[in-house]
């Protein structure tokens, strides 16, 4: 207990928003360009089988862990990835956006994709030529999808420009790569503001081409309610992190917030395209589930949306990392589930955490998710609240805090600046009707 007890408030003395906010600059933004490499399934980079050391540093997760061996549960490879004894090409370009852990879906959209920003600003005639291919590290119809929403015209078949596996290139264009989110800071700033942007952007124009139908899913509705996503983690896909009481939360849901919708993505039978997961993100006012890849699409949401996050017991600061990132509230407490078993979250929790994130709904003092920092806190159960109310208000209004950071709506580019913003405009004016049976599919969701 001791020892666990260091360690929380180790956590919470490394929160460090400034640090969190901080983008890479000068050389250390540069696109490095190489000529007659080979990339390898993790994006690594090798001449004459010899690594290529990184002038702009590399520092995603580690370069160790993992394989390139397809038989290997844990490979994350497409069935044709070049083996590393023989790797496919030579390609004139390609762009290396993978990095650790490749095909591994929070990893390809948040650490890989948002790499691509780097290459638009410094070298977009790259990226239009239609001579580019791209490693991603996730080949298939998710992947296809996404590189699609960041502008990347590829498609499954003949018209595929996503690479996996081992490559020889011509020439090699490599970005800065994005620190892994056990080292607490997270993917750049600048990149992950830049793919909220690119997605917000589609669904207010309908610009995506093929993804013009997002913009329809997200339309106005006049006369609909504000709505709560529940993303649901089922244990008939996997046991990590397993949910194994979805109804008593969405009844809880249903409950505590009378006047609103309840919406669920479950990755429980089979995923639907991903436009329609982005939509559903889109049109949330709330969201709340178990951490796990699936919060990924948090860069689909509307900046100033709460969410609330069931924790893991320890570890796993991704996702609140990334909310801070995108101007998003963050409510989280601590569940007693690990990374890999199932387990239930009480109801009782879920109604603390949201009645907590209705003081960001209401731009009330929402003091009370300061103690969220990464898993810092005693476990939530039917005993215990862990969001202390706010004091009584003043005649001055709302008593308020230097540490209200994560009471904020903060741009990303404007690295560690807080600002308080008010709530986004209710989703009374923007909800379209649920999918069959108020339930969207999302991805299965891999081991996060």
């Amino acid at each position: 207990l001791a020892a666990a007890a260091l360690v929380r408030a180790a956590a919470a003395q490394d929160w460090n928003p400034k640090r969190i906010m901080e983008n890479r600059t000068g050389k250390f933004a540069k696109v490095l360009v190489f000529d007659d490499v080979a990339v390898s399934c993790k994006g690594q980079l090798f001449r004459d089988k010899n690594p290529i050391g990184i002038a702009t540093g590399y520092d995603g997760c580690g370069q160790s862990d993992g394989t390139c061996v397809k038989t290997a549960s844990y490979a994350h490879l497409s069935k044709d990835a070049p083996p590393p004894e023989h790797p496919g090409g030579p390609k004139d370009v390609i762009v290396v956006l993978t990095q650790p852990q490749w095909g591994a879906y929070y990893h390809f959209v948040i650490d890989a994709l948002s790499r691509l920003y780097w290459v638009l600003e410094q070298f977009p005639e790259v990226v239009k030529s239609e001579d580019t291919f791209f490693h991603t590290g996730m080949v298939g119809t998710v992947g296809q999808a996404w590189a699609r929403l960041m502008g990347i015209k590829t498609s499954e078949g003949e018209g595929n420009r996503l690479l996996d596996g081992w490559w020889k290139a011509k020439r090699v264009y490599y970005p800065p790569t994005n620190k892994c989110a056990d080292m607490r800071v997270g993917a750049q700033p600048k990149a992950i503001e830049w793919m909220r942007t690119t997605i917000a952007r589609h669904f207010a124009d309908g610009t995506a081409g093929a993804l013009a139908d997002v913009a329809e899913q997200a339309a106005p509705r006049p006369g609909g309610k504000r709505v709560v996503l529940y993303v649901h983690r089922d244990r008939r896909t996997s046991n990590f992190r397993a949910v194994m009481n979805p109804d008593d939360l969405t009844k809880r849901l249903a409950h505590d917030l009378p006047d609103w919708r309840v919406d669920t993505l479950s990755d429980h039978p089979s995923p639907p395209p991903i436009h329609e997961i982005c939509a559903a993100f889109q049109r949330a006012d709330l969201i709340a589930g178990m951490h796990g890849a699936g919060f990924a699409n948090l860069v689909c949401a509307r900046a100033g949306t709460p969410v609330i996050e069931f924790q893991k017991t320890f570890g796993g600061y991704d996702f609140e990392i990334l909310t801070l990132k995108l101007g998003l509230p963050y409510v989280g407490f601590r569940s007693m589930m690990g990374s890999y078993d199932p387990g239930t979250i009480p109801p009782s929790c879920l109604s603390h955490a949201v009645r907590c994130a209705m003081h960001f709904v209401n731009g009330e003092d929402a003091r009370c998710a300061n103690i969220s920092y990464y898993n810092n806190g005693k476990v939530c159960n039917d005993s215990f609240d862990p969001f202390p109310e706010p004091p009584a208000t003043t005649e001055a209004g709302p008593a308020t805090s230097t540490s209200m950071l994560r009471a904020t709506t903060t741009k990303p580019a404007e690295a560690g600046r807080a600002t308080t913003t008010k709530p986004s405009t209710p989703a009374a004016a923007r909800v379209s009707p649920p999918a069959a049976a108020g339930t969207t599919e999302v991805p299965p969701l891999p081991p996060q």
